[in-house]
């Protein structure tokens, strides 16, 4: 399942939205979130039902994030979208 959340105006900075765009994609048991600014989170979901334990923080990162973010390039590249793993990619994350 894939989803995208615009940035948002005019809502409360607590918003997850307020500062970027977001995307994110659900496969079975995981949900991976990567913002406009290019970060990156991942969560486990049986396992960590509130996101509360960011998988990306582990070192190195899961590689699942691999498959994530080709998953996002793909569907960036298919309708011209060129934000959110641009810009985590230029950061050296692959």
């Amino acid at each position: 399942v894939y989803s995208e959340l615009g940035r948002g105006l005019r809502i409360p900075r607590h918003y997850p939205n307020a500062e970027h765009a977001l995307w994110s994609v659900y496969e079975r048991d995981l949900h991976y979130i990567v913002s406009a600014d290019g970060e990156e989170e991942l969560y486990r979901i049986p396992a960590d039902p509130g996101e509360e334990n960011n998988l990306m923080s582990a070192s190195p990162a899961p590689l699942e994030a691999v498959s994530f973010r080709s998953l996002l390039r793909t569907h960036f590249d298919a309708t011209g979208q060129r934000e959110g793993i641009i810009s985590a990619r230029g950061r050296g994350r692959e």
